[in-house]
């Protein structure tokens, strides 16, 4: 199983890279800015290289106090960028789960019950 993670080199990217690594699974990470969810083309350059199985988002925003100041940059990243990045997934043969649905077990990805109710 292949796994396209976008937001690799944040706090929680860097978690599931350290989890990936030690179970074993194929895990792409493809740098920002060159892999930048608010864009289309962005996100459809890494879909078809890497024809992954599922995609998991960790992009994302989240410093508080710079969100504040910054309303729209943190609109595209934290909203717009899942939406699009979701839109793109259903058009291809893989899944998109936000990375609070998704556990990392041995033998790939695994989908917690919580990320079914979406």
């Amino acid at each position: 199983m292949k796994v396209l993670l976008f937001g690799g080199a944040g706090q929680l990217g860097t978690d599931l890279r350290n989890t990936a690594d030690l179970k074993g699974i194929e895990l792409c990470c493809p740098p920002h800015p060159e892999a930048d969810i608010t864009e289309r083309d962005s996100v459809m350059k890494f879909l078809d290289l890497h024809s992954p199985s599922v995609v998991v988002n960790a992009a994302a925003f989240n410093l508080t106090d710079q969100c504040e100041l910054n309303p729209e940059i943190a609109l595209r990243a934290n909203a717009e960028g899942p939406r699009l990045l979701a839109a793109l997934c259903r058009e291809l043969p893989s899944e998109h789960h936000a990375t609070r649905e998704v556990e990392l077990a041995d033998g790939g990805p695994r989908i917690l019950e919580y990320g079914r109710t979406f």
